[in-house]
């Protein structure tokens, strides 16, 4: 009869192998939800501001390009400014987090993609509402700025939550790894599942 070894070093790097494969399943999960999500967030931006538009009457327009920067115009100009400008972040920021109602039901990557576009949108509607000179005067700056914030905090939150499935698996994983070389001690005459046994013939210390 064949008697596999099993040692220390195979846990390991069966255990960073599986790592590694949930690392990049939500990396790559949380960009493609992240560019699926990008555009349609700047529309909705927008018409946050087009409904204060509305509502006082106004015409509005929309101009959302396809490289992320969006425009739009009330005419004639609404009475309220500061409702009119806070409108479209807060609009946008409420909508792209709505989905972390389910926080506990959600994946990591959509939390990831809803925590990223809440907290900019709102980080905009103050600006745009409190320094709306700024926000005007130099719209490439501010499409610069915006995007390397995006980016930063996206990127933060990609790397919290890297480590959190492992951290959170380890139990179930670890139990999975003491299975399978339970069966393993088994074909070498050593089957003992509900206590701790070092398995001499195959060399692996079970807890």
């Amino acid at each position: 009869m064949i008697c596999w070894k099993v040692n220390f070093l195979d846990k390991i790097i069966i255990s960073v192998h599986h790592e590694k494969r949930q690392s990049y399943g939500i990396i790559l999960k949380s960009l493609v939800f992240f560019l699926i999500l990008y555009y349609p967030v700047l529309v909705t931006h927008e018409i946050g501001h087009a409904l204060v538009c509305v509502s006082e009457g106004g015409v509005p327009t929309l101009d959302v390009s396809l490289t992320g920067e969006g425009h739009g115009t009330c005419t004639p100009e609404p009475d309220n400014q500061f409702l009119y400008h806070i409108s479209g972040g807060v609009f946008a920021s409420v909508l792209s987090g709505i989905l972390l109602i389910l926080w506990r039901t959600i994946p990591n990557y959509v939390k990831i993609v809803s925590v990223t576009f809440a907290t900019i949108q709102g980080i905009n509607a103050l600006i745009e509402a409190f320094a709306n000179a700024s926000y005007i005067s130099d719209p490439s700056m501010r499409y610069i700025v915006f995007n390397v914030i995006t980016f930063a905090l996206f990127t933060g939150l990609l790397f919290l939550y890297i480590r959190e499935p492992s951290t959170k698996s380890s139990s179930g994983f670890r139990n999975n790894i003491e299975t399978m070389i339970h069966g393993l001690c088994s074909k070498c005459g050593n089957n003992n599942p509900k206590e701790s046994v070092f398995c001499n013939k195959c060399g692996f210390n079970l807890k």
